[in-house]
């Protein structure tokens, strides 16, 4: 079911038109985790189309994210003529996190929330909220942008600049290990 649903979200992001993705709708892949306590650990994946409306009821930063992306790759064009992928890739990354940390420092209320380039292990430690972890660690996964929403919601958002969408793997690897965060990362 995990395997569908991230085929379907990777040819929403790839060719919207070919699905029925409106101009104004946002693709998402959305993930509902939860310990039932009969059952054991479950997990509910779905993948839709959102409004632009919809999507900024929990994922605020999305076109934020989306157009700093945009702003970045833009403005690192003339490297796609002469840098490998991975060197492009690195550029529109670092630029999304520079302005996401200026924000932060301008208005630190507002996207106290925000986190970019944050690291996390297997067990929920952040390069965040613990000095043991530090971002790029061996055995931790980077996420470009984490918004903490509240105690039981959060937003990744996964930069990408190439063709590739989302693998399963990072797909599940980013479930397992953000259902582990503390609620109270801020």
């Amino acid at each position: 079911m995990v395997r569908g649903a991230i085929a379907l979200y990777n040819a929403a992001v790839s060719r919207p038109e070919l699905i029925g993705v409106g101009e104004t709708e946002l693709v998402a892949l959305a993930f509902k985790v939860w310990d039932g306590s009969r059952t054991g650990n479950s997990i509910t994946v779905t993948q839709v189309a959102f409004t632009a409306e919809q999507v900024a009821q929990t994922c605020k930063l999305l076109p934020e994210v989306q157009a700093l992306t945009n702003e970045a790759a833009a403005k690192m064009s003339a490297m796609r003529l002469t840098a490998t992928p991975q060197n492009f890739g690195i550029a529109v990354h670092t630029e999304v996190h520079r302005q996401i940390t200026m924000r932060k420092l301008l208005a630190p209320v507002q996207y106290g929330n925000v986190h970019p380039e944050m690291s996390i292990s297997a067990g929920g430690l952040t390069s965040v909220d613990d000095d043991d972890v530090y971002y790029g660690q061996v055995e931790t996964s980077r996420l470009d942008v984490y918004e903490r929403v509240n105690a039981t919601t959060a937003c990744i958002y996964d930069v990408k600049t190439g063709r590739r969408g989302l693998s399963l793997s990072r797909t599940t690897d980013l479930v397992s290990r953000t259902t582990n965060i503390p609620g109270s990362l801020m």
